[in-house]
């Protein structure tokens, strides 16, 4: 991941790889640590966001979810979703 990435490549990067780890964890049968990504990636109401990205059903996760980003010694934080905005009429007719 580069600094010029948007926060939509990197989320995009980071599901592919911790799916494709969950993935050999799984097959090796190292299920305490499929089990950890898996955990991490599961929303407040049970629904692993790994599964929805597998099947390609992302825009059906409605949770707002938190991200941490480190970088040198400075920390930001905020909120994303997978739920585009709604796009409101540009003219009041």
């Amino acid at each position: 991941m580069t600094f010029n990435d948007t926060m939509s490549d990197v989320i995009s990067k980071v599901l592919e790889e911790q799916t494709a780890r969950a993935v050999v964890f799984t097959e090796s049968e190292d299920y305490a640590n499929a089990g950890a990504i898996i955990n991490e990636w599961t929303t407040a109401d049970g629904d692993c966001i790994l599964t929805y990205y597998l099947q390609m059903e992302l825009d059906s996760i409605e949770e707002e979810l938190l991200y941490v980003n480190l970088q040198d010694t400075e920390v930001t934080y905020g909120t994303f979703s997978f739920v585009p905005p709604v796009e409101l009429p540009t003219d009041n007719i």
